[in-house]
């Protein structure tokens, strides 16, 4: 089978896997069979096809994309991206002593960060077991950044693979998009109810539309990077920022929002300094594709809103003033007979273990974007106060423990939210600071402070496509950080892949201007 059959048949088999595992998680059926099912044959037919380092890192590419789906098996719920990771770590494995010596500093800062994760938890937590168990699940899903970082050895491998996740990322946005144009006519393939503004929003096939947006932003910042970096791939490039820029908007989030914003600007920047230091001048011509890219963008985006108001999803202010009314006098009920520290302003948290209960969920609104746009700096937004809130309550907390933390998932085991979920803290290093204390902090930041560095140190010059890309991605890096300032994804694969091929960029365009000199 020739190099061109093989991709083919790659392709067809991710497409079918992926579909299975989309159709059964959102008709339910069988997912407990089809999901774990789909997943390792996909899984397998790429590493067999593409070989166990380039297939088993764009199956787990493709399998972390599709985090919204689920197998309850055994009282654990599984992702396909839980099932994916052994069998490509397993497909490894023979190259395990050789992968080992790929470590770099960078790699090896964060697999101490990692290791030292448990051990507030260990000490610390309310259910040391628990935390045990959610810190083994971030090392599963933390593999792609390693095998990413010890695989990519080869520049073509490496384009190779961000093009296959920039494929895999038009797949997902356009199903955002058409899940949100087909809910104008009653076709709900799968949208998700703001509690707070009652707008349908997108996950697409990611957990949630934070992640899904948070993924579409990237994405379109590393191909507006690479139309205005002149990287080789311009055509999936262009479609990719007008699909990956559509998609951001559906997902009706504001944090990956504000994160794309971010990301221009730091684009932007990086230009002038490229400019400034002669590595590299935009000249109109240059600049052609991303023009084209923007007008294709504000097209679509157009045509994406218009079917939104439609009047057969348009759902009548009074009933979702009534749910939400009623809602919170339950909540509020439920709070006060339960607990005398409560007060009748509904506070965010609640001490005590997650527990059944019924939460009615709002009437869908007709989206208001502008609307929602205009929020984003409104301090008073209840979303926002309850993340503050949030925060606020984990420093508090992190003081008794301020070396080694209160472990993974202790914030969750300790507050409840006021649907009587787990609580969740949604800024990364508050997060890290809470779970794992100042050593864990240090050891998270001096790994990120030396990708920066070293990303930074290729705007001295370009000397091809690697620097080219290797700048792209560290700008949609950025934007992951800050989108993670609001909403962490880092209990997910795919935002460890990112990290991953950023890391192996770099690494791959220093080595080369080594070899060059």
């Amino acid at each position: 089978m020739g190099a061109r059959q093989r991709l083919l048949s790659a392709a067809l088999t991710a497409f079918i896997a992926g579909a299975m595992i989309v159709v059964s998680g959102r008709l339910e059926l069988a997912p407990e069979l089809i999901v774990p099912l789909a997943t390792i044959a996909g899984t397998g037919a790429l590493i067999v096809t593409l070989g166990p380092a380039r297939g088993g890192l764009i199956a787990l590419l493709l399998m972390s994309s599709l985090n919204r789906y689920t197998a309850e098996i055994a009282g654990v719920s599984l992702k396909p991206e839980h099932i994916a990771v052994p069998l490509v770590a397993l497909a490894l494995l023979p190259r395990l002593p050789a992968l080992v010596r790929q470590l770099r500093l960078v790699d090896l800062l964060l697999l101490a960060w990692l290791a030292w994760s448990v051990v507030g938890g260990l000490l610390n937590a309310p259910d040391p077991a628990d935390s045990t168990k959610l810190w083994a699940m971030l090392l599963l899903v933390a593999c792609p950044y390693f095998i990413a970082t010890t695989t990519v050895r080869t520049a073509g491998r490496l384009f190779t693979i961000v093009d296959a996740w920039m494929l895999i990322g038009l797949a997902v946005g356009l199903f955002g998009i058409a899940t949100h144009l087909l809910y104008a006519w009653d076709i709900n393939l799968g949208v998700q109810i703001n509690p707070v503004t009652a707008d349908p929003t997108i996950p697409s096939t990611f957990r949630e539309s934070n992640l899904f947006g948070s993924a579409m932003m990237m994405l379109a910042l590393t191909a507006i990077g690479m139309l205005a970096l002149g990287y080789r791939r311009q055509r999936l490039a262009l479609v990719m920022a007008v699909v990956g820029f559509v998609g951001l908007q559906v997902s009706f989030t504001r944090t990956a929002w504000g994160a794309f914003v971010v990301g221009l600007l730091v684009l932007a920047a990086l230009l002038v300094v490229l400019s400034v230091r002669g590595a590299y001048r935009v000249t109109p011509e240059q600049l052609r594709p991303a023009g084209i890219a923007a007008g294709c963008a504000l097209l679509l985006t157009a045509v994406v809103w218009l079917p939104v108001g439609d009047a057969s999803i348009r759902a009548d202010r009074a009933d979702t003033v009534a749910a939400n009314a009623t809602r919170e006098a339950r909540v509020e009920a439920t709070m006060t007979a339960g607990s005398s520290a409560v007060t009748a302003t509904l506070p965010p948290l609640l001490e005590g273990t997650p527990t059944a209960f019924a939460v009615p969920t709002p009437s869908p609104e007709n989206p208001d974007i502008v609307g929602r746009v205009g929020s984003i700096a409104d301090t008073s937004d209840s979303s926002l106060r309850i993340r503050l809130e949030f925060a606020k309550q984990a420093l508090r907390d992190w003081r008794a423990h301020p070396v080694v933390g209160l472990g993974i998932g202790s914030f969750g085991q300790t507050y409840t939210t006021t649907s009587f979920d787990r609580a969740w803290l949604s800024n990364t290093f508050v997060r890290t600071l809470h779970d794992s204390g100042l050593v864990g902090l240090g050891l998270f930041l001096a790994p990120l402070a030396l990708l920066a560095i070293s990303g930074l140190r290729l705007t001295d010059r370009l000397t091809g496509d690697l620097d080219r890309l290797a700048l792209a991605l560290g700008v949609a890096v950025v934007g992951m950080f800050v989108a993670f300032q609001a909403t962490e994804g880092f209990q997910l694969a795919w935002y460890w892949a990112v990290l991953g091929l950023y890391a192996a960029a770099v690494r791959l365009a220093h080595e080369r201007r080594g070899r060059a000199a």
